[in-house]
C-alpha cells in the first residue's frame, strides 16, 4: 500500500517487491518487478526470474526465451538457465534440441 502513495520511489518499490517475493505473492511480485523496469531500475537476477516465471505462466515462450537469453549468467541463473531453456524447447515441441 505504501507503493500506491509513492509509486515513483524505486527504493520503496524494491522493498515491496522483496516482501512480495518472500511472502509468496507472485502476482504482486510480477507487478512490482514490472514497475521497477518502468522506473529504469537495473534488473536484478531475482526481478528477472520473477518476470521469467510470469512469461512461462502465460505460456509466452518467445518472451521467456528472449529473457533467459539476455539474463546475466551468474548465481542461480547460471544453474537454472539450461534447465529452463530445455523446458522451453520441450514446450515448443523440440525436446531433443
Amino acid at each position: 500500500r505504501a507503493v500506491e502513495g509513492d509509486p515513483d520511489n524505486p527504493e520503496l518499490v524494491h522493498q515491496a517487491f522483496s516482501v512480495a517475493v518472500a511472502s509468496g505473492r507472485h502476482d504482486d511480485a510480477v507487478k512490482l518487478a514490472r514497475r521497477l523496469a518502468e522506473l529504469d531500475e537495473k534488473p536484478t537476477g531475482l526481478t528477472e526470474l520473477v518476470l521469467l516465471t510470469d512469461d512461462l505462466k502465460r505460456n509466452d515462450l518467445a518472451a521467456a526465451r528472449a529473457r533467459i537469453g539476455a539474463m546475466s549468467r551468474t548465481g542461480i541463473v547460471e544453474l537454472m538457465a539450461p534447465v529452463i531453456t530445455a523446458w522451453i524447447d520441450a514446450a515448443e515441441g523440440d525436446p531433443d534440441k
